[in-house]
């Protein structure tokens, strides 16, 4: 039952940040601070690091408690890159999916270029 415990405590804890994490977001784009800019390319690495690592990691592997709970796929996998095409991944950015939450008001266009860009560098040979 410890365990249950300790679970149910960190549940608890990563869907009072992700519902507090978005209400501020929501908050900041309603009140015009967080209108979109489309990052220098030098800079999408930290996009990514701020939008996508807390699950997907910075190496891109998933390998987070959040990305372990939502089954964040592993982008340094040839398999996955192969099976998944720019336009799919693009709709899964802007709509959301299971617990990843939706860009669509959050990114430009541009911005979610960049990022299938970077996702794909992770790609393993």
């Amino acid at each position: 039952m410890r365990n249950f415990g300790q679970l149910a405590t960190i549940i608890i804890i990563l869907v009072s940040t992700l519902v507090f994490g978005g209400l501020i977001d929501h908050l900041v784009a309603q009140s015009g601070k967080g209108k979109k800019k489309d990052p220098p390319k030098s800079r999408i690495s930290d996009l990514f690091k701020e939008k996508c690592a807390k699950c997907h990691g910075t190496d891109g592997k998933g390998e987070t408690v959040e990305g372990a709970i939502a089954g964040a796929p592993d982008f340094t996998r040839s398999e996955w890159q192969e099976k998944v095409n720019d336009q799919e991944l693009a709709i899964v950015i802007e709509q959301g999916r299971a617990q990843m939450p939706s860009f669509r008001n959050k990114l430009t266009k541009e911005q979610i270029k960049a990022l299938i860009t970077h996702i794909r560098a992770f790609k393993s040979n």
